[in-house]
């Protein structure tokens, strides 16, 4: 995510070595009414002092720059943020969830337990326990169950359906033929950043209203989960809010995504009781990418580094273009991206430019960079 914090430098104290030298040796040659030569000693006495007082006074400027947010970062950052919304702290790491289903090999004449922390996985590395303890009712083959992973981060992301089909307890389960899982698990990520810290700190400033503002709701969905990106908030008409959500990564989230959202957005103290809450995904604007590039014929720079270069700028461009909601897609941005790679020219066939709404998002499909030849200067 990129640094916002566009605002004006600040510099509580500024004076160089050179500066604090000038001053010190005035004030010498004021005091003992002599001039002091290039190489007397106690010039060079007061340069050792004044480099001393620089790098003490950059210690000072840097320390009371941490007092503004703009400027912290890390631990100082977490300080800082007490003089927010009360309460407010940086999202740790998540981890990735999924539902799991447990069928019997043939249905039991009692009810069978599926005990909590049951562990599965899809090959023994990453692993996924149940968050609770649930029962296949007698005569029926199979239950379902929510699944955390034990490892933080997203490392417990994406294993599409049925691929989490091993359990590592089948004593635990008697009984038991198959588990799988029914979602693709989603959700982990790592702990906040300081940059989404930095924005949801601004934003926090609109959760003291319950009056329902679209900053409000943006901040409690930001806070719900570290992987939650652009939020964008609609009211299609009076008591009903609708609140779209994207992922970091610039994907759609999944089915406990948005219900992890909605649940953060219900509280008393969050939603008007006269608000009707629905948490959705943008609709997705498909687009591809065909760019012919060339290089300049005598280049010391080898196609190899170009390629590098532009796969580098596409991926920048891809950041830009398809993490938050609302954004036009445009060529441009593309275009000039790609030139700092030190190509010569580039014809951009896809994508044209094209009108995103406020609640659509722009997904890439097909990426091609085709080298185009070498051409005179």
């Amino acid at each position: 995510m990129a640094d916002t914090r566009f605002f004006p430098n600040v510099e509580f104290v500024s004076k160089t070595a050179d500066e604090i030298l000038a001053e010190m040796v005035q004030s010498w040659e004021t005091t003992m009414g002599r001039t002091l030569g290039k190489a007397d000693p106690f010039r060079v006495l007061l340069a050792w002092e004044a480099s001393i007082d620089a790098q003490l006074y950059a210690a000072i400027n840097e320390s009371a720059k941490l007092n503004l947010p703009r400027y912290t970062f890390g631990e100082y950052m977490d300080s800082m943020a007490e003089i927010f919304y009360w309460g407010l702290e940086r999202l740790p790491a998540s981890a990735a969830t999924t539902t799991l289903r447990f069928t019997l090999s043939q249905a039991a004449r009692q009810d069978v337990a599926v005990p909590v922390e049951t562990l599965c996985s899809k090959d023994g590395t990453v692993i996924f326990a149940t968050d609770e303890t649930v029962y296949i009712p007698a005569g029926e083959t199979y239950v379902d169950v929510s699944a955390t992973c034990t490892q933080t981060g997203t490392i417990g992301n994406g294993f599409d359906v049925g691929t989490i089909n091993i359990c590592m307890d089948p004593d635990n389960v008697p009984g038991l033929d198959s588990v799988e899982n029914l979602t693709v698990s989603e959700g982990g990520a790592a702990e906040e950043e300081d940059e989404a810290f930095y924005e949801r700190m601004r934003e926090s400033m609109s959760a003291y209203s319950t009056a329902g503002p679209g900053q409000g709701y943006i901040y409690h969905a930001k806070s719900a989960n570290s992987s939650v990106g652009s939020v964008r908030v609609n009211s299609p008409e009076p008591g009903c809010v609708d609140v779209y959500i994207l992922k970091t990564d610039g994907s759609l989230p999944d089915i406990e995504m948005i219900e992890m959202v909605e649940e953060a957005l219900s509280g008393d103290d969050v939603r008007p009781l006269t608000d009707k809450v629905s948490v959705k995904a943008p609709e997705a604007v498909p687009f591809d990418i065909n760019v012919t590039w060339y290089r300049e014929k005598g280049t010391t720079i080898s196609r190899e580094q170009m390629e590098a270069g532009l796969e580098t700028a596409c991926t920048e461009f891809l950041e830009w273009q398809t993490t938050e909601i609302g954004r036009d897609i445009n060529p441009d941005v593309l275009a000039a991206k790609l030139m700092g790679a030190g190509i010569k020219r580039l014809t951009v066939t896809q994508p044209e430019y094209t009108v995103i709404s406020t609640y659509q998002v722009a997904m890439a499909k097909n990426i091609n960079l085709t080298f185009g030849g070498d051409e005179d200067a």
